[in-house]
């Protein structure tokens, strides 16, 4: 058995990719309680549909700026042709802690074949799809250069004898490939190639044959944060968000508001930090945890997030003037009594009100100010501590970029 059968073969059949698997799914399934996984947040950032880098056309295949592939593969007695048809293009994207890469990929046509005469030899032919992400690559002959950040395999089919003859007909279908990487707090060029490869093998009296036409329809760069599997057991990541035409700090623990630097959600609601994680509210809570509260005020486009007004939130009332039925985020540790030997980090956080904007706003990532007990700009009152939430020691907490000036102290003002 060649090398490129013992590839293929275990990549068929890799034992080690079942466990991984059930790991994740494991993962997800205990945290999926709150809804949809947060490991689907992605953001497509830009999309590509011609390829300047391809590998020159020969009488096996081609490759074309379109994105056409095609790639043909024939072998007769004691023969190994291989063929690989390679196009690609560049990204330079935005700073983000994930970068996922989709390549859409449509398989016009194939036919794949292996032959043989009983006890004259093996034969076998197939076809796969490879997608490459790389930085500071290129196309050396029909071999990708530089340094490897992501892959994702996808094998067409594969026929092999003993039989006397095995074939199929590869119809028009349409696959995506993805890969995800750690992109890192610099902007750096992505290359992006997507390959096509045909292989047949013959010994003896045997042969082998594989033909294969497809199209790149697009390769899309997502933006990708918040996978639920960085979140420490039984906790949710909280987010924050600010609208300018509402002048409102906004927190949340929902799937659909996760983001990431540049994330952007209706009407206007830019996304600001990652504040940590809560417990979930829908499991069994540590002792010393309390609940932490959002309502929202239509009138005042106002979203108030605390855990005072125990009672009300727990009995699902709303608040003086007009905030509505309260949602539950999740619970943070009593404010009065956080925990001596917590598992996590501790992040103290605090609320501020400003009358002049009509907003309660509620962060972490203001610990500093809100210890001594200082304004911020442009009159947000003096901070009230209201619980603990937790970091996570693998997944760092990113500066909240402020605008506000700190101002003196004065007096705190409540919804």
């Amino acid at each position: 058995m060649t090398r490129l059968q013992e590839r293929h073969s275990r990549r068929q059949a890799d034992p080690k990719r079942l466990p991984i698997l059930f790991i994740r799914l494991a993962l997800i399934t205990t945290l999926g309680v709150a809804g949809p996984g947060f490991s689907q947040q992605c953001e497509d950032t830009s999309s590509v549909s011609t390829f300047p880098r391809f590998t020159p056309p020969s009488p096996e295949g081609t490759a074309s700026r379109d994105g056409t592939l095609s790639s043909t593969a024939r072998a007769g007695a004691a023969e190994d042709k291989q063929h690989r048809v390679i196009l690609g293009a560049g990204f330079r994207p935005d700073p983000s802690p994930d970068i996922e890469i989709a390549a859409r990929i449509v398989v016009e046509s194939g036919y794949i074949e292996a032959w043989s005469v009983p006890l004259s030899g093996f034969a076998e032919a197939g076809a796969s799809l490879r997608l490459t992400v790389a930085h500071g690559s290129g196309l050396n002959g029909r071999e990708i250069s530089g340094d490897i950040k992501c892959t994702d395999d996808l094998p067409l089919d594969n026929r092999s004898t003993p039989a006397f003859l095995t074939s199929r007909n590869l119809h028009r279908q349409i696959h995506t490939l993805t890969c995800r990487y750690e992109f890192g707090p610099r902007p750096t060029n992505v290359d992006v190639y997507v390959s096509l490869h045909t292989w047949a093998v013959a010994g003896g009296g045997s042969g082998a044959s594989s033909t294969v036409e497809a199209r790149v329809l697009s390769i899309t760069q997502k933006r990708c944060c918040a996978d639920a599997l960085d979140a420490p057991e039984g906790m949710l990541p909280i987010f924050s968000w600010w609208s300018p035409s509402r002048e409102d700090n906004f927190l949340t623990t929902e799937p659909a508001w996760a983001g990431c630097p540049g994330s952007v959600r209706s009407p206007d609601y830019r996304f600001v930090s990652h504040d940590g994680f809560v417990f979930d509210p829908t499991r069994p809570q540590p002792t010393g945890t309390v609940p932490l509260f959002r309502w929202f005020d239509l009138s005042r486009g106002d979203n108030f997030t605390s855990t005072e007004h125990r009672d009300r939130g727990l009995s699902g009332l709303g608040l003086s003037p007009s905030y509505g039925r309260p949602r539950t985020l999740g619970f943070v540790y009593d404010p009065n009594r956080p925990p001596t030997t917590p598992s996590h980090p501790l992040r103290p956080m605090f609320r501020w009100y400003s009358p002049s904007r009509g907003d309660n706003f509620t962060t972490t990532q203001r610990a500093e100010e809100g210890r001594a007990g200082t304004r911020i700009s442009p009159d947000y009152g003096p901070p009230l501590l209201v619980g603990f939430a937790l970091g996570n020691r693998l997944l760092p907490l990113r500066p909240q970029p402020p605008e506000r000036e700190i101002m003196r102290p004065g007096e705190l003002l409540r919804p």
